[in-house]
């Protein structure tokens, strides 16, 4: 076995575990980006009448939650 083959399999296996790192990444991305449409069109909807009721808030309060979760995972443990 030559070392060019040896070299070979090596980037095709740092290659594979890189797919797969950025695959999961993608899809987090992807469930940031849910997350701030439901959020933007849940503030959107609150405050089109320009008042904000309790319930409203705490349905807010809900949705920007679950983009920071969204942020959060994304960016990882550090």
């Amino acid at each position: 076995m030559d070392w060019y083959e040896i070299a070979g399999y090596a980037g095709s296996f740092v290659f594979l575990l890189l797919s797969g790192y950025f695959a999961l990444k993608w899809k987090q991305a992807i469930s940031l980006l849910k997350e701030l449409g439901e959020a933007f069109s849940a503030s959107s909807i609150a405050l089109e009448d320009k008042k904000l009721t309790n319930q409203e808030a705490i349905e807010l309060l809900k949705e920007w939650t679950d983009v920071m979760t969204a942020v959060l995972a994304l960016l990882g443990k550090k």
